[in-house]
């Protein structure tokens, strides 16, 4: 799984989105390639996401069916209620594993979006200081 929960990502994502004013020039010649690294973070966090939320869906379809014949053959219950259903489902330690897995896909996509959207930001805010650099140019 893509690891954005480590210690260095502020530090990694800082030197990443920040601006450094005194080096204009290299901070235009990076973002493109910044953009298209944390593009493709976020295409594979992503996925990953949309991976664990099938294995999620694809767990609790078994458990629905593995705990309604467990219930339902058991004489002493009657037919097993949605609710009944879903409440087992639920509470059962696979479907509780399997939907962590998939709220922590999610946080690390979320994340990986996040960047992306900060490095867009500074992709925007780059073109501005470049126009109002040549703005002053022409006025002096």
């Amino acid at each position: 799984m893509l690891d954005l929960n480590t210690v260095d990502i502020d530090r990694d994502v800082r030197m990443v989105v920040d601006i450094d004013d005194q080096h204009l020039a290299d901070e235009y010649s990076s973002v493109a390639h910044h953009l298209a690294v944390w593009g493709e973070r976020y295409a594979r966090a992503q996925e990953e996401f949309l991976r664990a939320k099938l294995g999620r869906e694809h767990r609790e379809a078994k458990l629905r069916l593995t705990l309604r014949e467990e219930y339902e053959s058991d004489p002493g219950n009657k037919r097993c209620t949605e609710a009944q259903l879903d409440a087992l489902v639920h509470s059962h330690d696979e479907y509780a594993a399997a939907k962590i897995a998939e709220i922590e896909a999610e946080a690390q996509s979320l994340r990986a979006r996040g960047v992306l959207g900060a490095l867009r930001t500074k992709a925007d805010m780059l073109i501005s200081l470049g126009a109002a650099q040549r703005a002053e140019m022409r006025v002096a």
